[in-house]
Formats: structure tokens, C-alpha cells, sequence
């Protein structure tokens, strides 16, 4: 049964007493919160796709059409109203109060129209919630890809509650030198999926990661390994199979991370990840419009 406008407001209220919002801007997220879960069950148009009018005409608010769009153009307007600001917040009506324990940040691309989509979202309860998103067309993107990635993961890893301990979960398009110089430079901690014919230096040994030997079943960890001799960016590789698999899965964690991300949960949470993106393909697309 879908939640009452008041109940919303009850729980909005609860999870965010902490950041001290204004009873108008709690009222206005509660408005469209309820939009959101109406258009959710129906009611929507243009081939299903979600669109300011119809955000409008399912807003829990006395008026015209006309005044429900003016009041959800102007809250969106608001330039204190950014993807910035609200990360933090977002995060904290997800997880709560900080934790002592890992917090699995699912990272994740896709493509909705012509649009790039890069999104982060919280494992939670065996789904993925989405707290981050960033958007870019390739023929208007400023710089690179690689500065627009390592600007999002700083400001994710500066939204979390001081003591939180968010680990990045990343498939194998995440696997360049460039962001995993900047998460080690950041201190953060992350899980990344990499290709075979990826090569790193153990001593003076260079060999790709599909000749490195493994127990099926038993996670082998390889320590400070050379990401790039040439730049000397050390990492963690973890190496893993059991039957069913398709293929070696290779991982790549902080070096001297091995306390904090024990092999077998790294093993766990990349695979537990895998399940849940071959289940929702699209993940930016499906979550982000299907489940707000």
C-alpha cells in the first residue's frame, strides 16, 4: 500500500531531523516523494517516460495544473537546489547515523537517450539505492572522462558521515591508472573488476593477471602489486573462481587494505554485486526512474 503525503512528511521529518531543513523545503520533498511513488504505480505518458508534467499533475498540492508546475519549477530552480547539496542528504536518509562497519557504493554507467549516465547508489536490503548521479554527452564533455569520474568520487567520498567507511564497487570499465591514483591518493577504498590481459609487476617480474595461479573456490591475494611500473601504483589483486563462473574474476583493492577488506569480502560483495546488475540491466535508467 503506498505511503500517505503525512506519512512521508512523518518519515522525511525522522531520518533528516539531524540537518536542520526548513518545514518548506521538507513539505515540497514530501509533495513530490508522494508524486514520485503515485506515477510509480501509473499514470504516466509519453511511452512511459517520466516528465516535469506529469511529476506536476501527481504533486500533492491544492491548485490548477498550471500552479502545481509553477511550484515544482520553482523548487527545482532554486539555486540552492544542486545534485551537490542534495548528495549528502541523500546518503544520510539511506544509511543513517555513520557506521562503524563498510558501506558498499555500487558505481555504475548507462545510457538513457543520447545521455551518459554515471550513478552511484547503497546497497541496501539486497538492492541498490541511489544517492549520486552525473550526466554528460561525450561531444560536450569538458576535459575527460577520467577528471569528470575522480570529481565524482570526491565528492561522494566527502558526503558521508565522518567514521563511515563507503568501499567503491566497480566493474572493469573502472580500471584505469588515473582513478585508482586518485582513490589512493584519497585514502578510498574501492573493488575493481579488472581484465586478464591487464599486466602488473611483482618485484621485477611483469606477467598478466590470467598467468597468475589460483585454488578454485579460495581467494588468492596478490600484495603490492605495480598497477604501472613506469607511474609505481601499488595495489592489492585478488584473484577467484569456483564452478559456474563464466570466467577468473580478478580484483583490484587499495594496497595494505587486506584489514579492512578481507579477500573473502571483497569476493563477496563483487559477486553479490555482478548478481544484482545482470538482474537490472540499466541500472541508471531502471533504478533511478522505476524506483524513486
Amino acid at each position: 500500500m503506498m505511503p500517505g503525503y503525512e506519512e512521508i512528511l512523518d518519515l522525511l521529518s525522522s531520518r533528516l531531523r539531524e540537518v536542520h531543513l526548513r518545514v518548506s523545503i521538507l513539505k515540497n520533498l514530501a509533495a513530490i516523494t508522494y508524486a514520485f511513488l503515485a506515477l510509480s504505480k501509473g499514470g504516466r505518458s509519453g511511452h512511459g517516460r517520466l516528465s516535469l508534467s506529469a511529476i506536476a499533475r501527481a504533486l500533492y498540492a491544492e491548485g490548477t495544473q498550471k500552479s502545481r508546475f509553477k511550484r515544482l519549477s520553482r523548487f527545482l530552480n532554486n539555486r540552492l537546489f544542486s545534485e551537490e547539496v542534495i548528495v549528502p542528504y541523500l546518503i544520510q536518509f539511506v544509511i543513517g547515523t555513520a557506521q562503524e562497519s563498510l558501506i558498499p557504493i555500487v558505481i555504475d554507467q548507462t545510457v538513457v537517450g543520447a545521455v551518459q549516465v554515471i550513478m552511484a547508489g547503497v546497497l541496501f536490503c539486497g538492492r541498490v539505492l541511489p544517492v549520486a548521479f552525473t550526466c554528460f554527452l561525450y561531444e560536450k564533455l569538458y576535459k575527460s572522462q577520467n577528471m569528470l569520474e575522480t570529481g565524482f568520487l570526491t565528492l561522494l567520498i566527502g558526503s558521508f558521515p565522518l567514521g563511515s567507511k563507503p568501499v567503491f564497487i566497480m566493474d572493469r570499465g573502472y580500471g584505469r591508472l588515473q582513478l585508482i591514483r586518485a582513490l589512493n591518493r584519497m585514502r578510498g577504498l574501492y573493488i575493481m573488476r579488472a581484465k586478464g590481459d591487464v599486466i602488473v609487476w611483482i618485484g621485477n617480474k611483469a606477467q598478466a593477471l590470467c598467468r597468475f595461479s589460483y585454488k578454485p573456490g579460495k581467494a588468492v591475494r596478490y600484495r603490492n602489486a605495480l598497477y604501472r611500473k613506469d607511474r609505481q601504483e601499488l595495489v592489492d589483486v585478488i584473484i577467484y573462481s569456483e564452478g559456474g563462473f563464466k570466467e577468473v574474476w580478478y580484483l583490484i583493492t587499495p594496497a595494505g587494505s587486506a584489514s579492512l577488506l578481507p579477500s573473502d569480502d571483497v569476493v563477496r560483495l563483487s559477486t553479490g554485486h555482478e548478481c544484482r546488475s545482470n538482474r537490472a540491466s540499466g541500472t541508471g535508467r531502471h533504478i533511478l526512474a522505476s524506483e524513486a
